[in-house]
């Protein structure tokens, strides 16, 4: 936000000068926070289309904001670390910002160049931020030192389609935290929530869940933990997981149909097919629930895939039919977990109720 006053508890604080970036033949005075930058104008207008424009604006016989220490331009919702930062390298030489001369120890600075060039539409300095990020972040001290609001940031400026990779990964490294500290789960709901990542958001409920399997057993069941968690996602939490409760007891019960008999089987007898199909099936779904949650759906199935085509051993029905793998994957279309979390809008009612049914159970996760 643009202002040349501010109501806010600031004004009656003391302001000081900033001790590099207050330049004797500037003729912009801004104020961040409690610090005075006089720059030139023209550095901030050739950089960011939201300043240019805040400088096109007629201003009639009124003082001009930013003339002067007591009338300067307010940022207000920046900091006065962020602004010098970014000032760093708009003022540097081209050699100073070479991706690769920018240092480990200069990644704060960096972060903030990305924070207000997101702000204030500074696309040049955006892809450089993303550039330098893209060069430093796969190192391993590079991703320890990160904090969670410097993973937060850098996921809020990756917003172009070619930066969508880097958010994958910087999403990665946020699972990795959360798992190892569940209190960054609701910032990261908050986020994946602002930017409607249904992806990321699906992956948090999916952690969280299985958190809660993982510390739950038949003889010591543990209440599905809800401190923090804003009522939304706990509704899209619960019901998801209901939903995939029911999906998957149905397809226990009934597995993919199996193809009537086929010519070129080398057994005579069909019924052989079929009890080796129902077999099979139900020890490789025994195994993959065995090894992962129902939140982990995707790689349980996956490793019924595995079990089913691994045990094809001769030119049987069974085997044209579990072969290719094609019957396994059309059940794992069905599991995908975003149409569970993320229902239809036709099934919202019954998911809701679900929701209350669950909550007043308290629910236990399997």
């Amino acid at each position: 936000m643009l202002s040349c006053h501010s109501d806010t508890p600031q004004e009656i604080l003391p302001v000081e000068r900033d001790p590099t970036f207050y330049y004797a033949s500037g003729d912009c005075v801004v104020r961040v926070e409690q610090t005075l930058f006089k720059i030139h104008r023209f550095q901030l207008t050739n950089n960011s289309p939201v300043f240019e424009s805040l400088f096109s604006l007629p201003v009639g016989e009124l003082p001009l904001e930013g003339s002067s220490e007591e009338l300067p331009i307010v940022l207000h919702g920046d900091t006065a670390f962020d602004f010098r930062s970014i000032l760093k390298y708009i003022y540097a030489s081209v050699i100073h910002t070479q991706v690769h001369s920018i240092s480990v120890a200069e990644l704060p600075h960096v972060i903030a160049v990305a924070r207000l060039a997101h702000k204030y539409e500074m696309e040049s300095w955006q892809t450089w931020a993303f550039l330098v990020f893209s060069f430093h972040y796969k190192k391993p001290t590079v991703s320890k030192q990160l904090s969670p609001s410097d993973i937060a940031t850098i996921y809020n400026v990756c917003d172009k389609t070619e930066w969508l990779t880097l958010r994958t990964d910087i999403t990665d490294l946020w699972l990795q935290r959360i798992q190892s500290d569940s209190t960054l789960l609701s910032v990261a709901l908050d986020v994946a929530e602002a930017h409607s990542d249904k992806r990321f958001l699906v992956r948090l409920y999916a952690l969280h869940l299985a958190r809660t399997h993982t510390l739950s057993t038949l003889q010591s069941p543990v209440p599905f933990p809800t401190d923090g968690i804003p009522l939304i996602h706990l509704n899209r939490m619960l019901t998801g997981h209901w939903s995939l409760s029911t999906s998957y007891a149905k397809l226990r019960a009934s597995p993919p149909p199996f193809p009537p008999y086929l010519v070129y089987c080398s057994v005579s007898d069909h019924e052989e097919c079929l009890v080796s199909w129902k077999s099979s099936w139900e020890q490789a779904l025994a195994k993959a629930e065995r090894e992962y949650p129902l939140c982990a759906m995707d790689a349980r199935m996956e490793k019924v895939k595995r079990a089913l085509v691994d045990g094809v051993s001769r030119w049987t029905c069974y085997d044209a039919f579990v072969g290719n793998g094609e019957p396994i994957q059309r059940v794992m279309d069905d599991f995908k977990l975003e149409d569970h979390f993320f229902p239809v809008s036709g099934l919202l009612g019954v998911v809701d109720r679900a929701y209350e049914f669950c909550l007043s159970q308290q629910v236990k996760v399997e």
